[in-house]
C-alpha cells in the first residue's frame, strides 16, 4: 500500500506558467496527481490507478506524451477545481460565496473536511502506486489552509514577467475562457484602495485590469509565503524555466527530494518548453504599453520583470 509521505502544490497568478510545469512534473513516475477523469468524479478514486499506465516499461513515457500532446483518452494533470472544491467548502471564491474575493483561511475548515481531503489523497497515492502528492491551481495562496490539512505540504511558485501574464489573461478573458469579465467589480473591492484609483484614472482598461490582478495576486503569495519555513517553498521564473530547463528542473525535483527518471527525460525531450514572454511586445498598442508603465512603478514588482 502506498501512502502519501509528500504533499506538493504548484502556485501562481493564472497564466504564469503552472500548466506546463505540472505536466512535466507529473511525467515524473514518482508523482500521484488528479487526473482529469478524477476531476469529472472527484470521489471516485480508483480513477487514479489510470497513472499506472505511465509505470509500463518502454511504452508508459510514450502513453503519457500522447496523453498530454494530442489528447488520447488517457489520464492527464489538471487543475482540479471541481476535486477542490467537493471536498473543501470554501476553496475557490465564487459569487455566491461573498461579494470581495478573499483567500481561503483554516478557519474555513472543519474536521470533517480535513479528514476527507486527507483520506482522498491517500487513496489518490494508493491506487496510482506514488508516493508523492503533486496538485496546481492559481489566483489565491491557500497556503494557512493547506498546511492545516498537511502540515507537511511544500509548495513551488513559479512567477512570470506581468507583462505577458497580462496579455496572456486579457485574452482569456477576451475569448470567454475566463469569467472574469463578469466579476470585474468583485475583485476591485479586493485591491488595495490606491490600486482602485488608478484602475479607474486609466479608464478602466482590460490590460489595467488583468496587471493589477497580478500583482494583487503575486503580493497574496508572496506575503504567506513569506511566514513559511525556507525548507517548504522554493521560487521559480518562467523565464529561467524556459531558457535553462534542465538545471531548472533539477533544482525542482531535489526540493521535492526527486531526481529526474526516463520518463521525465523523454517528456523534456520531446516537449520541451518555448518562452512565450515576447508576444506582449508584439500584440500590445503603445497605449497599453503606457499602461504598463503607469502600473508597474513600485520597486516590488520591477523586480519580477525579465
Amino acid at each position: 500500500m502506498t501512502h502519501s509521505k509528500k504533499q506538493i502544490f504548484i502556485i501562481g497568478c493564472p497564466r504564469s506558467g503552472t500548466t506546463y510545469l505540472m505536466r512535466l512534473l507529473s511525467s515524473n513516475k514518482n508523482f500521484s496527481w488528479i487526473s482529469n477523469e478524477l476531476n469529472k468524479s472527484p470521489f471516485n478514486y480508483k480513477l487514479s490507478k489510470g497513472l499506472r499506465f505511465y509505470k509500463i516499461p518502454v511504452l508508459g513515457k510514450g502513453f503519457y506524451l500522447k496523453a498530454n500532446m494530442f489528447g488520447r483518452p488517457l489520464p492527464t494533470p489538471v487543475e482540479a477545481w471541481n476535486f477542490w472544491n467537493s471536498h473543501i467548502d470554501y476553496f475557490q471564491w465564487k459569487p455566491q460565496h461573498c461579494f470581495t474575493p478573499r483567500n481561503s483561511s483554516p478557519e474555513d475548515l472543519d474536521e470533517k473536511q480535513i479528514e476527507k481531503t486527507r483520506l482522498a489523497v491517500e487513496s489518490i497515492c494508493e491506487h496510482s502506486g506514488n508516493p508523492i502528492f503533486l496538485s496546481k491551481y492559481t489566483d489565491f495562496p491557500r497556503i494557512k489552509m493547506l498546511k492545516k490539512i498537511f502540515p507537511d505540504a511544500k509548495f513551488i511558485h513559479i512567477v512570470r514577467d506581468g507583462r505577458a501574464v497580462a496579455n496572456s489573461y486579457t485574452q482569456k478573458i477576451k475569448s470567454g475562457d475566463f469569467n472574469t469579465s463578469k466579476e470585474i467589480e468583485n475583485w476591485m473591492s479586493a485591491w488595495p484602495k490606491e490600486w482602485q484609483n488608478k484602475f479607474i484614472e486609466l479608464n478602466r482598461s482590460p490590460i489595467a485590469f488583468t496587471l493589477t490582478q497580478w500583482k494583487f495576486f503575486v503580493s497574496q503569495i508572496k506575503s504567506e509565503l513569506s511566514e513559511l519555513p525556507k525548507e517548504d517553498h522554493i521560487e521559480i521564473k518562467y523565464s529561467a524555466l524556459t531558457s535553462d530547463q534542465d538545471s531548472e528542473i533539477d533544482k525542482l525535483l531535489s526540493f521535492c527530494g526527486l531526481k529526474k527518471d526516463t520518463n521525465m527525460k523523454y517528456f523534456m525531450k520531446m516537449k520541451p518548453s518555448s518562452d512565450m514572454n515576447f508576444k506582449w511586445k508584439e500584440k500590445l498598442s503603445e497605449e497599453e504599453k503606457f499602461i504598463f508603465k503607469e502600473l508597474l512603478n513600485e520597486e516590488f514588482f520591477t523586480t519580477l520583470l525579465d
